[in-house]
């Protein structure tokens, strides 16, 4: 399927995501980001995805071509209500071998496809510049094979480290497949133009491995749009208690995550509080995690304490649940990552409490935010500030200004200046390359 593109727009980029159009992937939220920004300055945008009818508009000077994956793991995405949401395939006898003999990732057949079809070899030729990100990695391998063959540079997003606190459980210890997917990392961001990472902690684990790149490794975080909900503390409804609210995901892709220490944390919070809550936990669980989490509702009954337990939702429907609570809750277990849904907890306002081990990308990017009240995740301190509970800490803060370091425009003020510094490089090879600031409408 193909959306014509306008003849307008005289800059081009080619940009490859797999995983276009599935609304509840992270991914998806972070290429159009991409397309926004690009567009904006004046670029026709080419997304190349898998989706046969992406759940998304691509209006001039954007197009979408499908390029069909070998082994569908980019199907159609389920819907829950009106929004949809990744399918996952974990399960299928098919995606777990493929995830075993696949290097580097079950996206490989389609990055493979796609670097061989004639619609992207054309989109490409025209193209200034070839944006990847990942997770998956295997578009990267698509992305430079891409560059190479046209000659113009390739903007590397890294949304998680490779091979520093890989996702995939097959490279992080030592072995072939790590060795292996070493090499492709180093040949992927060697030849690259510019290489995104989205917080420096994760810079310095890369360059530490990797210090020949450091000139183009670069930090690039999510954003949130805007405000969510009103800055005013939310009202308690009738006889309803007020809300704590985890939303997402606890093992999902990372399995060193789970629910432990924050339920221990909770049980704290719970016996020393002269207010009860109700603590909803907003997203899909695995059976050990329902486990625990029920415990929890065991455990803190007694002091007049909720747990309710929603299930999977849409993106927008665990957003509307954040607007509607009187806290947030995060868990962390990385040194590097900053959960994307750190993002979406600032657009609210409200209070975080904030589990991740001190010194960590997540530590250190809470301490800025007037919002966060932190416990070590290794239990060597025990919230931040004057307040020794994170209860007694959101009654004196029921809603913060928000952080514009963070904000999408300005995230994407420096997404622009560094793809100007690109091609501004490129330019001296190729003179008639055009710069994203020197564009007029």
């Amino acid at each position: 399927m193909t959306t014509n593109l306008s003849k307008v727009s005289q800059k081009h980029a080619l940009l490859l995501a797999p995983f276009a159009g599935h609304q509840g992937h992270l991914a998806d939220r972070r290429a159009r980001r991409f397309c926004n920004w690009l567009t904006d300055a004046g670029f026709g945008v080419t997304v190349v995805g898998a989706l046969a009818e992406p759940h998304v508009n691509h209006p001039p000077p954007r197009e979408y071509l499908q390029v069909s994956d070998p082994l569908r793991s980019w199907g159609a995405p389920e819907r829950i209500g009106t929004n949809a949401v990744r399918a996952r395939h974990e399960g299928s006898v098919r995606y777990v071998a493929a995830r075993n003999l696949l290097v580097p990732d079950t996206a490989m057949p389609w990055s493979v496809a796609c670097a061989m079809n004639s619609r992207v070899k054309a989109a490409a030729a025209r193209s200034s510049i070839i944006v990847s990100t990942s997770p998956p990695e295997s578009p990267h391998l698509a992305g430079m094979l891409i560059s190479r063959r046209v000659g113009v540079p390739h903007v590397v997003d890294l949304r998680d480290g490779w091979i520093d606190e890989p996702l995939k459980e097959q490279i992080a210890g030592s072995g072939i497949r790590r060795s292996l997917e070493t090499s492709l990392e180093r040949a992927v961001l060697t030849h690259a133009a510019l290489v995104l990472v989205t917080s420096n902690e994760w810079k310095e684990l890369l360059l530490a491995r990797m210090p020949s790149i450091q000139s183009k490794v670069h930090v690039l975080t999510n954003a949130y749009k805007g405000r969510s909900y009103p800055n005013s503390a939310p009202v308690t409804p009738g006889n309803q208690l007020p809300r704590l609210v985890y939303a997402g995901r606890f093992a999902g892709s990372r399995v060193s995550r789970e629910p432990s220490p924050l339920v221990e944390l909770l049980k704290r919070e719970a016996s020393c509080s002269t207010t009860p809550f109700e603590v909803r936990f907003v997203g899909e669980m695995n059976g050990s995690e329902i486990e625990q989490i029920d415990e929890l509702g065991g455990a803190i009954r007694h002091h007049g304490w909720k747990v309710v337990r929603t299930g999977v939702v849409s993106a927008s429907e665990a957003q509307y649940e954040c607007n509607l609570a009187h806290g947030l809750l995060l868990l962390s277990t990385c040194h590097g990552s900053l959960p994307s849904k750190l993002f979406d907890y600032m657009a609210t306002g409200r209070p975080i409490l904030s589990m991740s081990p001190v010194a960590s990308a997540t530590w250190n990017t809470c301490k800025q935010l007037p919002q966060a009240w932190q416990v070590d995740l290794n239990g060597n301190q025990q919230g931040s500030g004057a307040h020794q509970s994170f209860c007694a800490f959101l009654k004196s803060q029921p809603g913060s200004a928000l952080p514009p370091e963070f904000q999408e425009d300005a995230i994407g003020a420096r997404f622009r200046e560094l793809v100007d510094s690109v091609l501004s490089e490129s330019a001296q090879a190729t003179p008639s390359t055009p710069s994203l600031h020197n564009h007029t409408d």
